[in-house]
């Protein structure tokens, strides 16, 4: 429905012509109610006095053939006092004075008349009508506390499935739409139409209207409808709060990663820029070890230039899933070397290479795997003290082979070891701005697209340790 009262779609305008009735609308906290005021009580009205009179004139002409005293006629009226009560107190009350009327008129001498002859008949009949009128109120009464508790029953039970189907993640929409059929069954609409507005306010359409109910039954409903509301509003309030979280983080995150891209390229460019401008200078006396300096310097800046642009593309490869693995059986030595010769300028000689014999060849895309392990090594050579070594451990069993890279720096905190894998994402306790904290983010990306696994785990005696598991080419019968 639409704020106006109206309906948003064809199909309601045809309903609402194919019904005579008059809308009528109504709000509460978190809800608006619209409805078509048919009234219904008129037809139960009705049924509660043509049902009771009916019970009546037929036991009565029954008991007329009967020939039955006044006695047996009050006894035998109690039973239908009785059942007319459960439909409500107003038929009870209905069948009461029509069981009066009738054990007056058919069983109170003289018969056939609303005369009363012997004040003994008239005690007896005020006396059965008295008990007659308690019965049935206290039947009524009890029947209506039942059906009031039954009624809470289910209707508790209906909003906590619905409540917890929205805590669950489910469509608010999908929920709120299952949740006509659950007020029509506890309400006895016709039709009930649950729907958010574009305020996410909860609207419901229902024939005939509510202001129609019992005041116990709209008290009911009210509840019903404003905890859904709630409901509705709470998850709809924790998305929104998820999403700008999640919003401030990437912000936070592309900050950061544009501060260290930043930095990462004004470094380099600097250092090639210098080098270039003495090297061109020809009032530089340079000795012949001076100018091999500045060209190595050229050339190790270039590469890291050439690294860090790589990473970026790469990361860039993954962002979009067009990630392509190209597997071919190579061996791990191999690879490991190769890495190693990448990060030769941070110190390859504090890289050591130890590994056990007949090493099975790996299943993997050699320049995919080449650039994990670099990035591994340079964040083991960048954070571990020039005096120390980066160990590099390959062992194997029988499905994987495992590449521990193991340095002896500050180490990483144990709640840090998933996160520092997420992109962007650095250690807290990290002092370092060159890194841009997206190198482990490829790593384990490229890894599990192998079939294999990356993880942080403690060096003995202080430092972090990388395990990166690859599939061998051939596995063991």
């Amino acid at each position: 429905m639409r704020p106006d009262g109206q309906p948003k779609d064809g199909r309601g305008r045809l309903y609402l012509k194919s019904v005579t009735g008059v809308l009528t609308a109504s709000e509460g906290a978190g809800h608006r109610f619209y409805g078509l005021a048919v009234d219904p009580n008129a037809a139960r009205r009705l049924m509660s006095v043509a049902v009771p009179v009916a019970a009546v004139a037929g036991l009565a002409a029954v008991l007329v053939v009967a020939e039955a005293d006044l006695t047996v006629a009050a006894l035998c009226f109690v039973p239908v006092v009785v059942g007319s009560a459960l439909l409500g107190a107003f038929a009870g009350g209905v069948s009461v004075l029509a069981a009066f009327l009738a054990t007056n008129y058919f069983f109170t001498p003289p018969r056939g008349s609303f005369e009363i002859s012997k004040t003994q008949d008239l005690v007896a009949l005020v006396a059965f009508a008295v008990s007659a009128a308690v019965v049935s109120a206290t039947v009524a009464r009890v029947n209506l506390l039942r059906r009031r508790a039954v009624a809470q029953g289910r209707e508790a039970s209906v909003r906590l499935d619905l409540t917890n189907r929205l805590a669950s993640g489910e469509d608010p929409w999908l929920v709120v739409a299952s949740a006509s059929a659950s007020m029509e069954e506890l309400f006895g609409f016709e039709e009930c139409r649950a729907d958010l507005d574009a305020q996410g306010r909860l609207e419901v359409f229902t024939t005939p209207s509510a202001d129609l109910l019992a005041p116990e039954e709209r008290s009911l409903l009210d509840g019903f409808v404003n905890g859904l509301a709630a409901s509705v509003d709470r998850v709809r309030l924790a998305r929104e709060a998820r999403t700008a979280l999640d919003a401030a983080e990437v912000e936070q995150a592309r900050a950061g990663f544009l501060a260290a891209m930043t930095h990462n390229l004004r470094t380099p460019l600097a250092s090639i820029g210098a080098a270039a401008s003495v090297l061109l200078d020809p009032a530089a006396a340079l000795e012949r070890p001076k100018r091999v300096e500045l060209l190595e310097t050229v050339r190790g800046e270039a590469d890291r230039l050439d690294r860090l642009v790589t990473k970026v593309l790469l990361l860039a490869r993954i962002q979009a899933g067009n990630l392509r693995v190209d597997p071919d059986p190579v061996e791990v030595e191999e690879l490991v070397q190769a890495a190693a010769k990448r990060v030769r300028l941070l110190g390859l000689g504090r890289v050591h290479l130890s590994s056990t014999d007949d090493l099975p060849s790996v299943l993997v895309d050699p320049a995919l795997i080449e650039v994990a392990l670099v990035n591994v090594l340079e964040n083991a050579l960048r954070y571990s003290s020039p005096e120390t070594m980066v160990e590099i451990e390959v062992t194997s069993d029988r499905d994987h082979v495992s590449v521990s890279i193991v340095d002896h720096g500050p180490g990483v905190p144990a709640d840090e070891r998933e996160r520092v894998f997420d992109q962007f994402a650095r250690g807290t306790g990290v002092d370092d701005p060159v890194g841009a904290g997206i190198g482990l983010a490829i790593t384990r990306e490229f890894v599990q697209a192998h079939g294999g696994r990356c993880w942080i785990q403690e060096t003995p005696g202080g430092g972090a340790t990388v395990v990166v598991t690859l599939p061998i080419a051939t596995a063991p019968a």
